[in-house]
């Protein structure tokens, strides 16, 4: 549920009938939001990276998977604050 409130609510766009400054407001907080979760994703991203999975035993073809989407968060840090410059 707070999940869902997070994208129907939160993140959802507002209807025609709010007036121009308020549709600016709101497009800068899900800007911010979106720029908190990019944060929070590179600091997991850069855990995958540099964890040493392989010495703990994991599977080679995870250990690659984990690293990749790991890189994949830490490109992608910045997109927000990207669209909003």
């Amino acid at each position: 549920e707070q999940i869902e409130h997070v994208f129907t609510g939160v993140l959802a766009p507002l209807d025609g009938s709010v007036d121009d400054g308020r549709r600016l407001n709101h497009l800068c907080d899900r800007l911010w939001l979106i720029a908190a979760i990019e944060h929070y994703t590179a600091g997991m991203g850069d855990f995958a990276l540099n964890c040493a999975w392989d010495d703990h035993g994991a599977d080679p073809t995870l250990v690659d998977l984990f690293r990749w989407h790991g890189s994949e968060e830490v490109e992608h840090r910045s997109v927000a604050h990207d669209v909003a410059v």
